[in-house]
């Protein structure tokens, strides 16, 4: 296969677990372009990795993080240039600063901004009760963040984010002429034959009980909705809902607050591998999406990865009206739309799921059909192609 646009992509993690950007360069590797991820450091992993069709150079250190210490990021500007990139492709604004410096000693790179999130609209995760010294140092340096990601826009020669609500907002708020790339972290398709046991086993959960479950990297209190989705479900009978996430952020202090009220309905699971997701969503009966944040427009507009996980694994979806998500769920009719503003709205969603299961279940099928990787990555690749004729 010709070997075409050699692609520098920069990214703020290790290059283990990120789902998504394996996602993009395996699809734009295969075919035929040239990539190069350059990425963070750790000691565990080797510095270089050759793959099928892409390269792995982990070359950043943690200062890319230190905003007092953005001077010292000019190092990594040789190494990247030495392998002739055509295209910059940054991820998040910490590697946009990165590729700015970059495009600035070589003008006629080609800059991609890959924005995951709406950054200038996200929340701080920290309690100011808690800890008011690390609430205003967080703040401090997000602002900062904030205004690097805006005063680096000029830069950007092309915008890929996640659906049209975040596209609308960034293209008005970056001042971009041309038209974002509407790219979904959308999951591969696959079957996974449902194994009831697979969680009930591990919780002591009866046969006859029915399983809603939440997947998250992360959760903390009084940001995701869980603890209303909680007490609105404690009077379920036969009811579960686990909790899958890791172990940092605020998991503690959730466990605490459900173990304070001897809610016994409720069960965390820690995190598990990727490859893990589909069999285990499999065996729960609905999957739920349940952040509703009118005032953080990052998590409004958010297209949460956990839906298509559900949808792929074929189980029924309740979620929030925020508009990304409602819109897929009303629009396949695979599931349940909530107003949390109406008190026992996410008990009232779970029973219209389970009154209209057989419907939904089919209904799953068609949207799975079309909504996945394989149809998505087409995209990708042909803004390449377009890209490259440029």
């Amino acid at each position: 296969m010709k070997v075409r646009m050699t692609t520098a992509v920069l990214l703020d993690n290790p290059f283990v677990d990120d789902r998504r950007v394996l996602r993009e360069v395996t699809a734009l590797a295969t075919g035929g372009f040239r990539l190069v991820v350059f990425c963070v450091k750790d000691g565990s992993l080797p510095e270089k990795e050759q793959h099928d069709g892409y390269q792995i150079i982990r070359i950043f250190e943690d200062d890319i993080f230190d905003i007092k210490k953005t001077s010292r990021l000019k190092r990594y500007i040789d190494p990247i240039l030495s392998v002739s990139p055509d295209v910059l492709h940054c991820h998040d604004q910490a590697m946009l600063q990165m590729g700015k410096m970059v495009k600035k000693k070589k003008p006629g790179i080609t800059l991609i901004y890959d924005s995951h999130e709406l950054f200038h609209s996200w929340p701080l995760n920290v309690s100011r009760q808690n800890d008011p010294v690390l609430y205003l140092k967080s703040w401090v340096v997000r602002r900062f963040q904030v205004l690097r990601e805006k005063n680096n826009a000029g830069y950007i020669d092309h915008l890929i984010t996640v659906n049209e609500s975040l596209a609308a907002n960034l293209r008005q708020y970056f001042r971009l002429s041309g038209k974002p790339l509407i790219l979904r972290n959308i999951t591969d398709k696959k079957d996974y034959p449902p194994d009831p046991s697979l969680l009930r086993k591990r919780f002591s959960i009866p046969d006859t009980t029915k399983i809603l479950v939440f997947i998250g990297s992360a959760i903390y209190p009084k940001t995701l909705n869980l603890e209303q989705v909680i007490m609105e479900t404690a009077d379920l009978p036969d009811f579960a809902f686990i909790i899958i996430s890791g172990e940092q952020g605020g998991k503690k202090a959730v466990q605490d607050w459900v173990k304070d009220r001897k809610y016994r309905h409720v069960f965390f699971h820690p995190k598990i591998k990727p490859e893990e997701i589909g069999p285990v969503l499999a065996s729960c009966d609905a999957g739920i999406v349940p952040t509703y944040n009118k005032k953080d427009l990052s998590y409004w507009y958010a297209l949460d990865n956990k839906l298509f996980e559900y949808i792929i694994s074929e189980i029924p979806v309740l979620c929030t009206s925020q508009p990304e998500v409602a819109r897929i769920v009303e629009h396949y009719k695979i599931g349940a739309v909530v107003n949390p503003d109406i008190p026992g709205e996410y008990k009232r969603g779970f029973l219209e799921i389970l009154n209209n299961y057989d419907e939904l279940k089919n209904n799953l099928k068609i949207a799975k059909n079309e909504l996945n990787w394989q149809n998505e990555s087409r995209l990708l690749v042909g803004f390449y192609n377009n890209l490259e004729r440029k």
